[in-house]
């Protein structure tokens, strides 16, 4: 049985003049560990025809390959120092690397006269990121880069490199730019200059960068395009709900074609994107696999708030027979404010109290099983005994809702 090649995490190519240990420390490195790999010890030469062969097979796009050695800067381009007495170009280089895997590669080039190089990302397949940490005019490098903002790129999780980037703008200490190869053999660059780079600046520059990445003859590309927007919208949503707003408005075809995962993704949910996803005229009542909206599926009042507010509907039903009302009895737990929710719900349908479930249960009871307490379990019976639930045993209106006939409702047993 052959065994497969174990594809590195992270990769350091380390030139002469470089001081290793200081290098391991700042991008976080353990050579003990298999996952890791470090090639040049900072002090003798690389040899650039071996390179390639210690890497085939064993980078892609999930590896971070972080490229540190003296460079330099001519009318040619930009060139790093491998070897004690030569200079290679560094479109060589990576050319070198980019033949070692049949991916995208995650590039991070820590050089002097970093910025130089930011055209060179055409060596590399589409999709790679190439990021460099200097302005083509600057002999500096990382001996002034946050060593928070490395730590944290480094060990980023699922996030896309765009993501992180941008995540983490205002940590720069020096001038840095993310090239990314987009189709047709183009590149796209945006840089952060350190406290003159605005928000408005990083907005604008992703939004130039969807728009370079539409091609609506090819929608095979519309996963990767529809991911870079979500991560950069979500970003801009922590930082400037305006900007965020601006930024999706500039987009629409994203709004609609990623409307899934804003309606269901908590982290990106906010009234700002459900006023967005309105105004495209997107269904506000789609269900997910088990049948839940996102006035179900929401655990923040102020969602609540903004899906009502927009006509969502409090009377489809989900797999289980629940509507918004039962499904936030349900989840109590997890709302920021049950009380707050519970009243909003109350409040656009004083008759959602009286729905029987699949199980049997109404309002009343479904909130005694899951635990409510306080000022929302009162609100929760004071409306059920108002409405006259336990005589009548009817969902109002329940010919709107997809639970079967009326009959089907007034005739189960109420069980208090």
């Amino acid at each position: 049985m052959v065994e497969a090649t174990k594809v590195y995490k992270k990769v350091l190519i380390l030139g002469p003049g470089i001081d290793k240990a200081k290098a391991l420390k700042q991008f976080n490195f353990d050579i003990a560990s298999e996952d890791h790999k470090v090639i040049g010890d900072g002090v003798n030469d690389i040899n650039r025809t071996k390179l390639g062969g210690l890497l085939k097979g064993k980078i892609d796009q999930n590896t971070i390959i972080v490229l540190y050695a003296h460079g330099t800067v001519d009318e040619v381009g930009h060139s790093v120092q491998i070897a004690r007495t030569s200079l290679f170009q560094t479109g060589m280089i990576l050319s070198v690397l980019n033949d070692a895997s049949s991916s995208p590669l995650h590039i991070i080039l820590a050089s002097c006269y970093g910025g130089a190089a930011n055209n060179d990302i055409k060596s590399l397949k589409e999709g790679s990121v190439l990021i460099t940490h200097t302005d083509p005019h600057n002999p500096h490098v990382f001996h002034d880069i946050n060593a928070k903002y490395l730590s944290k790129y480094l060990d980023r999780k699922n996030l896309s490199p765009e993501q992180m980037f941008i995540d983490n703008f205002y940590l720069y200490s020096s001038v840095s730019s993310i090239n990314i190869k987009i189709p047709n053999n183009q590149y796209f660059t945006f840089t952060v200059t350190p406290f003159k780079t605005t928000l408005d600046e990083v907005y604008d520059g992703l939004k130039n960068y969807c728009s370079s990445l539409i091609k609506p003859d090819q929608p095979i590309e519309e996963e990767m395009i529809g991911q870079i927007f979500l991560d950069t919208y979500q970003s801009l949503v922590l930082y400037n709900v305006s900007a965020a707003e601006e930024f999706a408005k500039s987009l629409p075809h994203f709004i609609i074609s990623e409307s899934e995962s804003l309606l269901y993704n908590e982290a990106l949910l906010r009234p700002v994107t459900v006023k967005i996803l309105s105004q495209q005229n997107v269904n506000l009542d789609s269900q997910n696999y088990y049948g839940r909206t996102a006035l179900m599926e929401t655990r923040k009042i102020a969602n609540v708030r903004s899906l009502l507010e927009e006509g969502a509907s409090t009377k489809i039903l989900d797999k289980l027979g629940m509507n918004a009302l039962f499904n936030h009895i349900e989840h109590n737990n997890s709302d920021d404010d049950l009380e707050g929710i519970i009243k909003l719900l109350l409040d656009a349908d004083p008759y959602s109290v009286c729905l029987i479930n699949n199980e049997g249960h109404n309002a009343k009871k479904h909130s005694r099983i899951n635990g409510v307490k306080g000022k929302a379990k009162e609100l929760i019976e004071e409306q059920y005994d108002k409405q006259g639930c336990a005589e009548a045993a009817l969902y109002t209106n329940c010919d709107e809702v997809n639970h079967g006939a009326a009959g089907d409702v007034i005739s189960k047993t109420v069980e208090l």
